[in-house]
């Protein structure tokens, strides 16, 4: 028999909705998962800082451009995440039922963060690509 994923199990448990087996502390876990977010926002200035230490070290316009605008777009995702929203959001959890919190738990935390978090990533990795590859033009 063929070994399934373990993306799959995740996903396979959700829609069998396992997730009623368990309980959930709702301000613990959008605390985590803010926390996580806080985490990626700041390990992707650390990847656009590298990028930008790796390349020439001519502070040319364009390149401090590019650097500028990228802390801008990682401080405009930090504010569109933690301006309030958040907040809401974990109210609503903790305002729900015992039996909903799990299943809201796992489509509007863990699913969504795991499509937030993977964006972060490949714009951070873009940008820092684009900063190496770009200081290497003359």
């Amino acid at each position: 028999m063929a070994a399934v994923p373990r993306g799959g199990v995740a996903v396979a448990a959700t829609v069998l909705r396992r997730e009623r087996r368990f309980t959930l502390n709702a301000a613990h876990f959008a605390e985590r998962h803010r926390g996580v977010i806080l985490i990626a926002l700041g390990e992707s200035v650390v990847a656009i800082a590298m990028g930008a230490s790796a390349s020439n070290p001519s502070f040319k316009g364009e390149w401090l451009a590019g650097v500028v605008l990228s802390l801008v777009l990682v401080a405009s995702l930090w504010w569109s995440y933690f301006d309030r929203q958040d907040r809401r959001v974990a109210d609503e959890l903790v305002a729900a039922a015992p039996e909903q919190r799990s299943r809201m738990g796992i489509l509007g935390y863990w699913y969504a963060h795991l499509a937030l978090i993977s964006g972060i990533v490949l714009i951070a990795a873009g940008i820092r690509q684009l900063l190496e590859g770009h200081s290497g033009e003359s």
